[in-house]
């Protein structure tokens, strides 16, 4: 079902009722009201602005359908007017048929009942001008204050979108991270592997210098030759310096 504002009451007595019930109506209906409300002070007073969108914002209402809302209420006045044109044709032409057709000793008569005639149509036709201008004020403004908020809001999509390109570009810059982190974690593990390795082979050459060693000292011991034994020491700690680096 299509929004549409609370029709405005058309007599005291109605606006009157309208007000007692209000007690009974939606909440989404009253929103819609605050809403109307708060569109025709939005030239007037500062934070108007800020009344429509949030309201705009309660009632899930998009810029399009705000603007269509809006201008249905527009072609409604418009209906308004033409229905006063008629009233006044209709009043009119009652008031014509009220003049009598003239006759015999009718001349004071007539003219007394023309000059009621005059006066009658003047306040008539007056009341009707003035509800027109009324109404076409009341559209002038609504177009006015129509073209405001399309622009605010139009505003707040824009700045939404580029909010929105942001944040792309912030899951884009994340997934990255993430890729990245990944990639490190892996390597991680690879360095860890490599690392186990070597400690191992460290192992391994260890035991076969400590063996060496012992198998070294033994033929010292056994020949006796010193310069064989210095040469053969300063080999294995070579050696194992090696290892170790």
């Amino acid at each position: 079902m299509p929004l549409q504002f609370a029709e405005l009451p058309s007599s005291p007595r109605q606006q009157g009722r309208a007000k007692l019930s209000l007690g009974r109506c939606p909440p989404r209906l009253l929103l819609l009201r605050g809403l109307k409300k708060a569109c025709r002070r939005v030239v007037k007073i500062s934070d108007g602005n800020e009344e429509v969108l949030e309201l705009l914002e309660i009632l899930n209402v998009s810029v399009d359908q705000f603007e269509k809302l809006w201008l249905d209420t527009i072609e409604k006045h418009g209906y308004e007017i033409e229905r006063l044109k008629k009233k006044l044709q209709d009043v009119q032409t009652e008031l014509e048929e009220m003049l009598p057709m003239g006759g015999k000793n009718d001349g004071v008569d007539r003219l007394d009942r023309e000059t009621k005639f005059a006066a009658a149509y003047a306040l008539k036709r007056n009341s009707i001008d003035q509800d027109a201008a009324s109404v076409e004020e009341l559209i002038n403004d609504s177009g006015g204050q129509l073209r405001y908020i399309h622009g605010q809001l139009a505003n707040l999509e824009q700045r939404n979108q580029q909010l929105e390109g942001r944040n792309q570009q912030l899951e884009e810059t994340s997934l990255q991270l993430e890729q990245r982190n990944l990639q490190l974690q892996e390597r991680s593990e690879e360095l860890e592997e490599q690392i186990l390795q070597l400690e191992e082979r460290n192992q391994l050459l260890e035991e076969l210098l400590h063996s060496n060693m012992e198998q070294d000292a033994a033929a010292t011991e056994e020949h006796g030759n010193q310069h064989h034994v210095r040469a053969r020491v300063h080999t294995l700690y070579n050696l194992r310096s090696i290892v170790r680096y």
